[in-house]
């Protein structure tokens, strides 16, 4: 039998709706509590590409993986910006960044290509375009990208990348 939320939030004795915010990394969630359910959920044999796979297409995959980030120009291929933050969340068509450090202190609007690694594994290859969308500069710097059409990424590429942070995070 699948593990479910509910059995999550039975064996911790909380609400099922904080398990799944917890699963989905959403900030109102102390980090305490966050890891106490990631170490429960993996204990109990819950099946996280399962879930992930169960999304609809266009959903938000919530990654909340520090990350190293380049800018590349579109047109020329060279490094516009490079830094690091925290990848927060990803869809097929684009995602979302926080920035906590920049070499250069710009970040370029317009069509970029964007180059994430983690701990020197590359989790995306150069994105040959992409355009910035937003960006906010409080409570924090961060950027939002939306990748052309032809260079959306597939649900199977997002669930690799959202199981892969799952197993990085510390229990």
């Amino acid at each position: 039998m699948a593990v479910t939320h509910d059995m999550i939030a039975a064996k911790l004795g909380i609400n099922r709706t904080t398990v799944t915010k917890a699963l989905k990394g959403d900030a109102s969630i102390r980090e305490l509590t966050r890891k106490k359910v990631l170490e429960t959920a993996t204990m109990m044999g819950y099946d996280f590409k399962q879930s992930q796979q169960n999304r609809r297409e266009g959903k938000r995959f919530y990654v909340n993986t520090d990350v190293k980030f380049n800018f590349i120009h579109w047109w020329e291929g060279n490094v516009l910006g490079r830094g690091q933050g925290m990848l927060t969340n990803l869809s097929s068509t684009g995602l979302l960044l926080k920035v906590h450090q920049t070499e250069n202190n710009i970040l370029p609007l317009g069509e970029i290509g964007i180059k994430l690694d983690i701990q020197g594994d590359s989790l995306l290859r150069i994105v040959p375009k992409a355009r910035v969308v937003r960006f906010n500069y409080m409570p924090g710097q961060e950027l939002a990208a939306k990748f052309d059409k032809e260079d959306q990424l597939s649900q199977q590429k997002l669930v690799e990348i959202e199981v892969d942070s799952f197993s990085r995070m510390d229990p």
